[in-house]
């Protein structure tokens, strides 16, 4: 459970909410496709249609906003809104942090009851791999349901023109004659996510018909077994760690341009747009997908990674609103360094000379680094925190 809860009241007057997706602590971070965060509502009451009950638009998680008949709201087309009516208090409703909601208008006036909802947010602190026992018991047998291969969707994907060249779309021979095929980008989005939850690879052949604007998230095409771990670490580390073409490699390290070289063999397997050093969030997307890795040794990479990270955070402060990539660096510490060396590259963050949103993320890292060695039973954890 993280610090970000609120108690939202709808009474007489309340005008309701335009759509939106939550930030974070009143912070914008990084917004990953997989499910890193997880949001709770409790209404302790029942909850009418009179009472501005909220509303959600299933299946937005993916979308960012755009104005739409001069109201803003998530890109492409998804189901209408949803009211969550209740019939009886206690009631908690999960869903992902990023899927878009609003409360809405309080139409009963002072004869209906005061409606009150408590938010409280989770963020994932175990890898996704392993599959849970339960989890992997109840999707046993059955296909993902976001890839289809009934013939109209096979006629169109014969049809449509091929993928660009250097697409990670083209990973694993993929062909125009698949016999699966997804029919857009928020399909192809959730037959990933589904993939890497479950613990059940893509197709080895998959055509995807996107209208080529929207940008696949590599920490899918890595959690999903697109883009093999052992060869995205070395091109996703090359790419957070560049700094206005100097290397933060020490003697000994990978430099970029070696990591890059290792990297060159799967670059045909990227589309250029998920790890372009110009695009604004290149380091953001990076350093989310080495969150997704698990590491039992300390690692080259990752300690190239750490150094470089303690250098950008003593040269320039971190920004008190914006997203920001050595944010996305620190718990990704947890996933590419042992739990110990995790530790000792984590707990000097925790100082007033770091911003608070700098040592709230060291905070996280720490807690996961934790778990994943069973602290505090852990000897070697204990040898390390002492």
């Amino acid at each position: 459970m993280t610090p970000s809860r609120h108690c939202h009241i709808s009474q007489a007057g309340s005008a309701g909410q335009a759509l939106h997706q939550d930030d974070f602590f009143g912070f914008n971070n990084f917004r990953h496709a997989l499910p890193m965060e997880a949001m709770l509502m409790y209404y302790p009451q029942a909850v009418s249609e009179l009472m501005g009950p909220t509303a959600v638009i299933p299946g937005s998680q993916y979308s960012r906003g755009e104005q739409v008949d001069g109201h803003w709201g998530p890109q492409g087309r998804h189901q209408d809104q949803k009211l969550l009516t209740l019939p009886k208090g206690g009631t908690c409703m999960l869903m992902h942090w990023h899927l878009w909601h609003r409360g809405t208008r309080q139409l009963g006036g002072p004869d209906v009851p005061v409606r009150y909802m408590f938010k409280l947010q989770f963020r994932r602190t175990r890898p996704l791999h392993p599959t849970p026992p339960l989890l992997a018991a109840t999707c046993a047998g059955h296909g993902n349901p976001f890839l289809t291969a009934t013939a109209a969707v096979a006629a169109v994907a014969a049809a449509a023109p091929p993928p660009p060249q250097h697409s990670v779309l083209e990973s694993h021979d993929c062909t125009r004659t698949a016999a699966a095929a997804v029919a857009n980008y928020h399909d192809l989005t959730c037959a990933s996510v589904w993939a890497a939850l479950c613990g059940t690879p893509l197709p080895p052949s998959i055509t995807v018909m996107s209208g080529g604007s929207h940008e696949w998230d590599v920490g899918l095409a890595v959690a999903c077994g697109v883009w093999p771990s052992p060869e995205a670490l070395p091109l996703l580390v090359s790419t957070v760690v560049r700094t206005d073409g100097r290397s933060h490699a020490r003697e000994g390290g990978p430099t970029p341009q070696s990591a890059g070289s290792q990297g060159e063999q799967v670059q045909s397997k990227l589309d250029p747009r998920l790890l372009d050093d110009a695009s604004r969030d290149a380091r953001c997307r990076a350093a989310a997908a080495l969150q997704l890795f698990t590491a039992s040794d300390p690692d080259s990479y990752g300690l190239m990674l750490a150094r470089a990270l303690a250098d950008a955070l003593q040269s320039v402060p971190v920004h008190h609103w914006h997203s920001d990539w050595r944010l996305e660096c620190l718990p990704a510490l947890s996933a590419v360094l042992s739990p110990c060396e995790a530790l000792l590259h984590l707990v000097p963050l925790i100082t007033p000379l770091q911003s608070a949103r700098t040592q709230l993320h060291a905070l996280m890292g720490i807690y996961k680094s934790g778990v994943l060695c069973d602290a505090p039973a852990s000897q070697a954890w204990a040898t390390a925190a002492e």
